[in-house]
């Protein structure tokens, strides 16, 4: 597959699509999520677990942190402010093992996030390295819920 676009707002849609799609997009393909909400729930200098409106980004940066693909081969890109992409740079071993779990465990996140859970100043640095690797200047304005 070429393409992968996520039209779906909830952590547990956004992973199904990744968790059963992923492995089947090409290398040079992407992944496009309309509902990310890039600003939304980063925070410099806080401890809180990182959250947006939206589930799909913590399913998105859950994933990439349990398949290190938080490289800069993979930088994810701003579209209008809610959504985001990437384009797959190598072959990555889907943790399919963690998706089938979560789901004889009533669907639980628990089993799809990493250890630690990502913070808001996680994502805060990840999204300036993200803006820096794509040379666009990093929007330092704070948006919390």
């Amino acid at each position: 597959m070429a393409i992968v676009w996520s039209r779906v707002g909830r952590y547990d849609s956004t992973a199904d699509i990744l968790y059963n799609l992923y492995d089947r997009v090409a290398i040079g393909g992407y992944v496009v999520v309309d509902d990310f909400g890039w600003t939304h729930g980063r925070k410099e200098l806080s401890n809180e677990t990182a959250v947006g409106v939206w589930g799909a980004k913590q399913a998105v940066l859950d994933f990439r942190a349990l398949h290190s693909i938080e490289d800069a081969a993979h930088v994810m890109r701003d579209i209008d402010g809610s959504g985001a992409w990437w384009r797959k740079a190598r072959k990555v071993r889907v943790q399919r093992w963690r998706y089938t779990e979560s789901l004889q465990q009533g669907r639980s996140q628990q089993t799809l996030s990493p250890k630690p859970k990502l913070t808001r100043h996680d994502y805060w640095m990840l999204q300036k390295r993200w803006d820096t690797i794509a040379g666009k200047t990093f929007n330092s304005r704070v948006l919390v819920p």
